[in-house]
């Protein structure tokens, strides 16, 4: 598997499909070092060479080219790796059920997945997504049945799922721990309290998440400057953007771009 992006989607690209695609895309990486990864979507992986690693709540994960990787919603865990791999990862939204699947890191056996890759490469540009999501679809029906909640359930305690809401909402101007409070119903301690509990996490390093996220999806699937994706996600300008995406990634948003994203 090289680095080229298999699937660049597009705004309003899920139409007439229940899933849709906020990133995609393959690429050999030297350094996997992440801490307290969270994200507000599902995560779907699959490595082509060994040497990489997975930690959800004191438990490591190996991960091999003959096991893929689902991760729902608000998963907190952490990665690392040892030598370089080849690395192909989805950011994606799910419909219900699939919005009430308990947090967790899921594997699956990958048998047949390099020849979905090879139908990938070699099919046209408007049946790429087809394949795609028909991939996705088969490892979500695989989740076994213990893992969802009863409907009416939610993987968040309600308070605190309609604060994350409300911050997923505005990155451009996020809303302040005050006004979170206010509409949650909680006071600020609680709120830090349960915030905390639910997530693993501070609502300041949530926000930070949210922000890198979305930027992340602008370099590889859209064509916007710097300062365009700095006042897009609330930072005064370019610079302080570039100094915040570095820390966060361990890499410039201008390099991260030429690494991860091919030409359409």
């Amino acid at each position: 598997m090289s680095k080229d992006t298999l699937f660049l989607s597009a705004e309003g690209s899920g139409k007439g499909f229940d899933i849709r695609i906020r990133l995609c895309t393959g690429a050999e990486v030297e350094d996997w070092s992440y801490t307290d990864s969270i994200h507000r979507c599902w995560v779907f992986y699959w490595n082509a060479d060994p040497g990489a690693f997975l930690e959800y709540q004191g438990t490591r994960i190996e991960l091999s080219p003959e096991q893929t990787v689902l991760i729902p919603p608000y998963t907190r865990y952490s990665s690392g790796n040892r030598k370089k791999f080849r690395h192909f990862y989805v950011h994606f939204e799910a419909p219900a059920p699939f919005d009430r699947v308990s947090r967790g890191i899921l594997t699956f056996p990958a048998a047949g997945i390099r020849q979905r890759f090879r139908k990938f490469r070699t099919a046209g540009p408007d049946l790429r997504p087809l394949l795609l999501r028909e991939m996705l679809y088969h490892y979500l029906g695989e989740i076994p049945a213990a893992r969802f909640l009863e409907p009416g359930k939610s993987i968040l305690e309600p308070r605190i799922e309609l604060a994350v809401e409300l911050m997923n909402e505005q990155l451009k101007q996020p809303r302040s721990n005050r006004e979170l409070c206010r509409r949650s119903g909680l006071n600020l301690n609680d709120f830090y309290r349960k915030f905390r509990e639910e997530l693993g996490i501070t609502p300041k390093q949530y926000q930070l998440s949210l922000r890198m996220d979305f930027a992340r999806e602008q370099l590889l699937h859209s064509d916007a400057a710097l300062e365009e994706i700095a006042e897009q996600t609330g930072f005064a300008d370019r610079f302080q953007f570039s100094k915040a995406f570095r820390r966060f990634y361990a890499i410039p948003p201008a390099a991260y771009r030429k690494k991860y994203r091919s030409e359409p």
